[in-house]
């Protein structure tokens, strides 16, 4: 059943204070492209329409527009003239009519995006209609994202060294080069690549001095893409626009064409502790992923966390809330379905959630001890008195992804202090050496 979404709660007077206030800022000249949400007074549409940062997911509430119409908006807003652009806001909360049920439109739109005899994607493939049939009959979506590793790395660095990586779902293996890339955060450079992956660093965080030594690099996926035969399907993957996404995939591909990592064939349930075994004893064998234990069935995700426990390594886990819930200790609520980044089963960042846009391409993060998130991203820690809305914005690229939860990009990485579990305070438990008992070290981001 669909849900009535009524424009303005039917309520003229709520149209005419937002047109006011949109047209008020860009008389001000504070309607601004690529500046954030809203700060200092100044933002983008929605921002400035609602003096919110990360407003989309408010859209329907103050309102009464779904949020993925605010995604239109906001799309359109960040990629027009800047003089159209400023007009643009105002014109679009005109043109809705207050009591009119918007529950529909998005999806009428899409449909009409597709289908439409003159303006529709349909015109541009019917020729190629047999081709189009095939990809999808035998392709699946396998984003590989490099720029994950711009918050992994804090996290890949404070194990001890050296690193032995083993991916789960790692399609290409960009993400199995964390070495070989460069990174740049506010106070230092870590020279590699390209391609070079931006951070920003607000507050206290551990940031490495060095890229981690990686000795052994392996990946598993039921169907390895290669950085050659298969960079075209790759290149699809990126959203269209993303065009310093696709640079950056382009820098990677180069490396991984250079030196491709190995993918094995496999299947995580049954094959891992034997790729596992293959590793070498004297480096801290480290197993990771991202947006993967969704595919399986609820009730055989414990069994694998069992497996990869059963190999001694170090566990990096980046999976949406609902995912490890009820089996592992959950992060703290914070409303958002934003993933959460685990190591050792113990919550330690929280990811890119829904409720940012994906026009950047960019992760937010949020963590509550050691470093490490997903994508590129802003690294903060900060007081949780503040504004929960952090100003970066991403998408969570997990295969199955939807509107807005996206992490390849800009965000932001938040700390939580120190002590486990005490206070509200959250702790990072690291590890010594390889194969020992995995609950000593902790790195902390400051009391939040």
């Amino acid at each position: 059943m669909t849900i009535p979404m009524i424009a303005y709660h039917g309520e003229a007077k709520i149209k005419r204070k937002y047109l006011s206030r949109i047209r008020a800022h860009a008389k001000a000249d504070e309607l601004l492209q690529s500046y954030g949400y809203w700060k200092n007074g100044k933002g983008c549409a929605l921002g400035c329409c609602l003096h919110a940062d990360a407003p989309h997911a408010l859209y329907p509430t103050a309102l009464g527009i779904p949020e993925e119409l605010a995604y239109l908006e906001d799309h359109f807003f960040e990629r027009l003239p800047l003089a159209v652009a400023k007009k643009w806001p105002a014109r679009f909360l005109s043109a809705i009519k207050p009591g009119a049920d918007l529950s529909r439109v998005y999806d009428l739109w899409s449909a009409w995006n597709l289908i439409d005899p003159i303006d529709g994607v349909i015109t541009l493939v019917s020729d190629a209609y047999p081709d189009v049939q095939r990809i999808v009959r035998t392709r699946r979506t396998q984003t590989n994202e490099p720029a994950r590793c711009a918050t992994l790395l804090p996290l890949l660095c404070s194990l001890p060294q050296p690193l032995a990586l083993l991916e789960i779902g790692a399609s290409a293996g960009l993400c199995l080069l964390p070495d070989r890339y460069g990174y740049r955060y506010p106070d230092r450079t870590l020279r590699g690549g390209p391609p070079e992956f931006p951070c920003a660093v607000t507050g206290p965080a551990p940031l490495p001095d060095a890229l981690p030594s990686v000795v052994w690099r392996r990946g598993l996926d039921l169907n390895p893409l290669s950085p050659t035969t298969d960079a075209d399907w790759l290149r699809a993957l990126v959203w269209p626009g993303q065009y310093e996404r696709l640079a950056r995939l382009e820098q990677a591909l180069a490396i991984a064409v250079a030196d491709p990592p190995e993918i094995v064939r496999g299947d995580l349930r049954t094959d891992l502790p034997a790729l596992a075994a293959t590793a070498p004893p004297d480096a801290t064998l480290v197993v990771f992923h991202t947006a993967v234990l969704a595919y399986l069935a609820r009730d055989e995700r414990p069994a694998v966390a069992d497996t990869i426990r059963a190999t001694g390594a170090r566990w990096i886990a980046n999976e949406g809330p609902p995912v490890l819930r009820g089996w592992l200790p959950d992060a703290p609520d914070d409303g958002t379905e934003d993933f959460v980044l685990r190591l050792d089963g113990e919550p330690v960042a929280r990811g890119a959630g829904r409720r940012r846009d994906a026009h950047r391409g960019g992760g937010v993060v949020e963590v509550h001890g050691a470093g490490g998130a997903v994508g590129e991203g802003e690294l903060v820690a900060r007081e949780r008195q503040d504004d929960p809305h952090h100003e970066g914005r991403g998408r969570e690229d997990g295969d199955g992804d939807r509107g807005r939860a996206r992490g390849e990009g800009d965000g932001a990485l938040h700390g939580q202090g120190d002590g486990r579990e005490h206070g509200g305070e959250t702790e990072a438990v690291g590890g010594q050496d390889h194969g020992a008992p995995r609950r000593a070290q902790a790195l902390t981001l400051g009391a939040q």
